[in-house]
């Protein structure tokens, strides 16, 4: 399957307001800062006494993305945001949520897959008024490898 007009979905839970899915709004992505990746993972690689690697890759399991949000996004802007994400946790005190993610490598998507975000980090940019500005703020989803891509 080719590319479908998204590049990332959080995928909705339970039959509430956020049962649908999130598609991830690239207006607020910062340009040249989308990075999806099918992470390969070793399982006991060694060197012989020769120095040649041997490897026991485990088939494609990890999925990972991450991407810088625009500078200067507004608080009320983010955390509308973070609102969907949150809202879609599975586990939110791992902030686990499953998304599904188009994959440029395999030209296809991923299916909705386990993954965890890791934390934030939000610096405040300037106070304009009652509205907070804050700097690029790295955004990533990281698989936790328990499917096949």
């Amino acid at each position: 399957m080719s590319y479908n007009g998204y590049l990332l979905k959080i995928k909705g839970v339970g039959s509430g307001d956020y049962s649908g899915d999130y598609s991830f709004p690239l207006e607020y992505v910062l340009e040249k800062t989308f990075k999806p990746i099918k992470a390969i993972q070793d399982k006991d690689a060694y060197r012989d006494g020769d120095g040649i690697l041997h490897r026991n890759v485990i088939p494609g399991k990890i999925a990972k993305v991450e991407f810088q949000l625009r500078e200067n996004i507004k608080a009320s802007e983010y955390d509308a945001i973070m609102t969907q994400i949150q809202n879609r946790y599975t586990k939110p005190a791992e902030r686990k949520c499953q998304i599904d993610l188009y994959l440029p490598e395999l030209c296809t998507y991923t299916g909705a897959i386990d993954v965890y975000m890791p934390d934030p980090e939000v610096i405040i940019n300037k106070i304009e008024g009652n509205e907070l500005f804050y700097s690029s703020i790295r955004m990533a989803f990281i698989g936790y490898g328990d499917k096949n891509i």
